[in-house]
């Protein structure tokens, strides 16, 4: 009986666990359903922040959080799954570090330059693109922070540094593919694919969930 009581526990909480986890992606579906701008962008959007995560050091939440960041700022949803892939390469998988550089590079997209301030945010987590435009146009530091206090260093600017830092040869090259192969890249890995598992049994649940929560509520 005791093993009993405590098997029909575990099920209970893997129940639960999994009517939540399914609720958290339905959730996030809707949010991007919004900012996105249509249930079927915003669903393939999931389903492919999903498939990025299962790949990849970065979570589920840690990439869905850069997306609302991005699409906050205006970046049409299209864009937004490749520059998440950039942002995590030259980030390595550090989620907190993403995060930053993902609002550095939301804000230069929002006002069309790059700033001082925008600069020192990406160079904070290891980024210079000044460093990399240097490197292809054989421009001197010093000129390409004049042509920025100008107002010169387009948001294309910037994004093609990061095109070029992670491509073959480039600093950041394949960084997140090899740290998913690191005890902690795989750990993160597992707990997506688990968190995938959880998702689709919840799922199962979710409308009996929802029809006991409006019963309750009457």
């Amino acid at each position: 009986p005791t093993i009993a009581v405590a098997v029909g526990k575990m099920l209970v909480d893997l129940g639960r666990q999994a009517v939540d986890t399914a609720a958290k992606f339905e959730s996030l579906a809707v949010s991007f359903e919004v900012l996105a701008g249509g249930a079927q962008a915003g669903q393939l959007l999931t389903n492919q922040i999903i498939e990025l995560a299962s790949k990849t050091p970065l979570t589920t939440e840690a990439l869905s959080d850069g997306a609302r960041t991005l699409l906050s700022f205006g970046e049409s949803a299209d864009e937004v799954v490749n520059d998440l892939k950039l942002l995590g390469d030259i980030t390595g998988g550090d989620a907190q570090k993403m995060q930053s550089l993902t609002l550095a590079f939301a804000q230069v997209g929002s006002t069309g330059r790059l700033t001082g301030q925008d600069l020192m945010q990406m160079v904070n987590v290891g980024f210079n693109p000044l460093e990399i435009m240097s490197q292809k146009t054989k421009k001197s530091m010093a000129q390409l922070k004049k042509e920025m206090s100008e107002g010169k260093i387009t948001f294309n600017d910037v994004k093609q540094a990061m095109i070029d830092a992670t491509s073959e040869g480039g600093r950041f090259y394949g960084m997140m593919d090899k740290q998913s192969q690191t005890l902690e890249g795989r750990l993160s890995t597992l707990a997506d694919t688990w968190q995938l598992v959880s998702k689709a049994i919840g799922e199962e649940f979710l409308p009996a969930a929802k029809d006991a929560v409006d019963y309750l509520i009457k």
